[in-house]
């Protein structure tokens, strides 16, 4: 703080808490009780999050929930539970088997027909395309396409590209949407790209 010149009535007003609160993350150790306030103090100061509170849980990436080590160790209940529960946009972009997880063609039927928005992106290697009624499908000829499977706010990103064994191996991140510019905006930036890009082979009827 005597770096930046921030005093504890800035710091408290910026990050919304009392000033008492901001000299107790000083003088007693204390940390911010949420990851937003963490990570509003941390902007403030200048600094990493996890620098100033090293014990507070998912503040270096606040969009990652977890990290499967392989595709089939993702629960299969969680790709049914994702899709189901999607209201307004399901997004999938796939350039390997499995395309679509634990059968979900018929769940992103369903989907579709209960007006969500559902577009696939498929590589060259999934043939002949999957075509589901109601559903957009556009055809991508990336090399490096890797697979994304976002269910409104929540996203599923196998890193399946990128070096030898990726295409078996390659770990699946779990995002949840928490911040502008995070992760899950990342990727999909990556899907808006593939989209615009891509050929299409079948529009929603």
């Amino acid at each position: 703080m005597k770096a930046t010149g921030v005093g504890f009535a800035e710091l408290a007003t910026v990050v919304g808490v009392h000033y008492k609160t901001a000299q107790r993350w000083v003088y007693e150790g204390r940390a911010p009780q949420t990851r937003d306030k963490a990570l509003r103090a941390a902007r403030v100061l200048g600094v990493e999050a996890d620098w100033l509170w090293p014990r507070l849980p998912r503040l270096v990436n606040p969009d990652l929930v977890n990290v499967y080590d392989v595709m089939h160790g993702v629960p299969a209940a969680l790709w049914r539970r994702l899709a189901q529960a999607a209201t307004r946009v399901i997004e999938v972009a796939s350039d390997a088997p499995p395309a679509l997880p634990e059968d979900l063609g018929e769940v992103l039927k369903e989907r579709a027909a209960n007006g969500v928005d559902v577009r696939l992106c498929l590589g060259r290697t999934i043939d002949p395309p999957i075509e589901i009624n109601g559903v957009a499908t556009c055809r991508s000829d990336h090399d490096d396409m890797i697979s994304i499977y976002r269910f409104d706010a929540v996203m599923l990103v196998w890193q399946n590209r990128g070096g030898p064994g990726l295409d078996r191996l390659g770990p699946v991140l779990h995002l949840h949407r928490v911040e502008d510019n995070g992760l899950f905006d990342a990727y999909a930036y990556v899907f808006a790209r593939l989209w615009g890009e891509g050929r299409s082979i079948k529009r929603r009827p």
